[in-house]
């Protein structure tokens, strides 16, 4: 069986259609546990037909973000296989067969994970997240650690016994880089699998707030402390993740307008062998026309290079 774990808050408008995409599976073999993370917009009331359904249970926590919410699923769940996904996002309705059967077929595969499907408000709009040939199997913690791909948890099937091996998420990154952190503990120690297929479809939403940009940035920080301290990884390898790392920090800071930040960020990117710190770092001189400069050629040149 296969626990599908939802966690919300204050989504009532977008979680129905969630549920909906785990009841169109064409696998039936599954239990949906929704943990409502202290909603207050009347998620509850939304949710009163599906609880009628046999195969849904419903938790409310007060609001302790997405981490906590994740693991207390995962303490709930009963099955052999645990699935996530974000009460936002759909499921295409081939996702569980098409995982459940990687992982039946290949036993010592610990997690399967798949491409997917980005949009903003129409699903006409979306647009194919990885190229092909991006996506990997087997040992991924390296590309993983460098940030060349994510494994996000609403695309990934895994083994519950994998979980009880590596531990659940991180409650103290709360709910950034969460799952970022626990994919790279379990491709650490495991073997994954890719189906290079979309088989979510991810709602983007609005850039985050500057509060939220550097809370992501101190995560990111405390995670590559974590795993740089590995003396078995190159001090080539460590510069590229560092210069990829401090890339991504400035330009968070760029888009918060945080000039100063920004440009020490970028700079200690170009340190570390990071090619198109150079240019943002002259393009923070200029402030707010470098910025709109920025952001015309992030789109073109710097999103799919530089920042993941």
């Amino acid at each position: 069986m296969v626990n599908v774990i939802i966690p919300t808050y204050n989504r009532a408008e977008l979680l129905p259609g969630a549920i909906d995409s785990v009841l169109a599976q064409t696998f039936k073999d599954y239990e949906i546990i929704i943990i409502d993370d202290g909603s207050t917009d009347g998620t509850r009331k939304v949710l009163s037909p599906y609880l009628l359904h046999p195969n849904i249970r419903y938790f409310y926590q007060d609001n302790k973000k997405q981490a906590a919410a994740k693991n207390l699923g995962i303490q709930k769940a009963q099955g052999e296989y645990i699935a996530f996904l974000d009460s936002d996002d759909l499921w295409s309705p081939q996702k569980l067969a098409l995982q459940v059967k990687a992982l039946d077929d290949h036993p010592e595969i610990a997690m399967v994970y798949s491409n997917q499907m980005i949009f903003r408000n129409s699903l006409d709009s979306g647009k194919i997240k990885y190229r092909p040939g991006i996506l990997k199997s087997g040992e991924i913690f390296y590309d993983l650690l460098m940030r060349k791909f994510y494994c996000s948890t609403p695309t990934i099937l895994l083994r519950k016994s994998a979980i009880d091996a590596v531990g659940g998420f991180d409650e103290s990154l709360r709910n950034a880089l969460e799952d970022w952190e626990f994919t790279l503990r379990i491709s650490k120690i495991f073997q994954i699998y890719c189906i290079d297929k979309p088989l979510i479809w991810r709602r983007i939403h609005a850039e985050g707030s500057p509060g939220y940009h550097e809370i992501r940035i101190r995560n990111h920080s405390r995670i590559l402390d974590k795993y740089l301290s590995d003396s078995s990884l190159s001090d080539s390898f460590k510069k590229a993740v560092l210069g990829k790392a401090y890339f991504s920090w400035g330009h968070l800071s760029f888009l918060d307008r945080r000039y100063k930040k920004a440009t020490r960020y970028f700079s200690k990117a170009t340190l570390n062998g990071h090619i198109g710190a150079f240019f943002a770092v002259g393009l923070c001189q200029l402030r707010e026309v470098g910025r709109m400069i920025y952001l015309k050629l992030y789109n073109q040149f710097f999103r799919s290079r530089f920042v993941n």
